[in-house]
């Protein structure tokens, strides 16, 4: 495939690999490959990944998602879903045969690119059969995958990717330099996107305290970090709610973790299409994470205008600066969390500069500029 001609500079942040945004000039004919896909799964990359093909439809290109689960053909936002492959994680590699359908599918569709979202075993066999397929194989980090791979085989999956691919994206530039310790390459930065119309609402001010945390329960995210933080937050805001969306394993910790603290409210499982109006209820956003890729949820938050207090962990101060989109804290340190959060509800002023702010920047992880970026990347193969 040829580059565009006529090329602008797409903005990026400090640390990223800033990439042109060409003209486009024809529609790519693309298989996403993902690890799961909406409404059968409905994580960050489930739900990037929707987005995502719906946008590239929207700019003229030609997606088909294969995904996990029976098998199922059925048409979404103009692009198709074939649930082609059972497992992406580390059986898979001892059973290559759970992919069979893939690489039937791949050879059936003839697209003119394989993105294969995530570091997991899906992403490996497309790498490993890229001859086979005849296809070039574009590889996206998400997060987990990269920081946390399943002991010597995950550490194998992500080397192998790395060392296959004919292009490989991270979400932010802490990631990219995650992946070349595993293995020295050339990495796209490409960040997660938004839907910033879907998220954009008006506000004057904080309101009713309401401190809201979206995501699922798992160890990595320290959703009772969260709590103890919000519990020394109620000592002098007395009025604070905490309301926690979301579910996963880590659900009886994080119910224990809540047990006599008051003004916690779990939601539970919110499907996205909520999740504006319950950023749209809320005074700010928390999160308490050890670690993390690029959430969406920070992107929503900011297209919502909601004033963001995270921990300082891997790729976040990528997305939230400190005093200009929120407030950062050290990881693990619920007393700076606490106090972050104190002053974004007390100091009215500060709350509606960072609220403007944040609804400003959010243009920038558009669909569409994103889309931008990885076209770039796909007419460069």
């Amino acid at each position: 495939m040829g580059t565009a001609s006529g090329t602008t500079r797409c903005r990026g942040r400090p640390g990223e690999a800033v990439l042109p945004a060409g003209r486009i000039l024809r529609g790519v004919r693309v298989a996403l490959v993902t690890p799961g896909f909406p409404p059968n799964e409905v994580g960050g990359t489930e739900v990037a990944s929707q987005r995502y093909a719906a946008a590239l439809v929207r700019r003229g290109h030609q997606v088909t998602v294969l995904t996990r689960g029976a098998a199922s053909p059925r048409e979404e936002e103009g692009y198709q879903v074939r649930e082609v492959f059972k497992d992406v994680h580390l059986a898979s590699l001892h059973t290559p045969g759970l992919f069979r359908g893939l690489l039937s599918a791949v050879k059936e569709l003839q697209p003119e690119v394989v993105h294969g979202q995530a570091f997991f075993g899906h992403t490996w066999f497309c790498v490993q059969s890229r001859k086979l397929m005849g296809v070039p194989v574009v590889a996206y980090g998400r997060g987990s995958d990269v920081y946390f791979p399943e002991g010597r085989v995950g550490e194998k999956i992500v080397t192998d990717i790395l060392r296959g691919a004919d292009a490989v994206v991270a979400q932010t530039a802490h990631m990219a330099r995650r992946m070349r310790e595993f293995h020295p390459r050339e990495v796209h930065v490409v960040p997660n996107g938004v839907d910033v119309e879907r998220f954009r609402c008006a506000r004057e001010g904080p309101g009713e305290p309401v401190v809201l945390y979206v995501g699922r329960f798992r160890p990595e995210k320290n959703v009772p970090l969260a709590i103890e933080a919000f519990q020394r937050l109620r000592r002098r805001v007395p009025e604070a709610r905490l309301v926690l969306a979301g579910d996963g394993p880590d659900r009886p910790t994080v119910e224990k973790a809540a047990e006599g603290v008051g003004g916690v409210e779990f939601a539970g499982d919110v499907p996205n299409e909520k999740v504006p109006e319950l950023m749209a209820g809320a005074s700010l956003l928390l999160l308490s994470s050890d670690t993390e890729g690029f959430p969406m949820t920070l992107l929503e938050a900011m297209a919502s205008g909601l004033p963001i207090v995270a921990t300082a962990v891997d790729g976040v101060p990528e997305i939230v600066e400190d005093g200009l989109h929120g407030h950062l804290a050290p990881r693990g340190n619920a007393s700076a969390l606490a106090g972050a959060m104190e002053h974004l509800l007390t100091d009215e002023d500060a709350w509606r500069r960072i609220s403007r702010r944040n609804a400003e920047d959010a243009s920038r992880y558009s669909w569409d500029a994103v889309c931008e970026r990885m076209e770039v990347i796909y007419r460069s193969l």
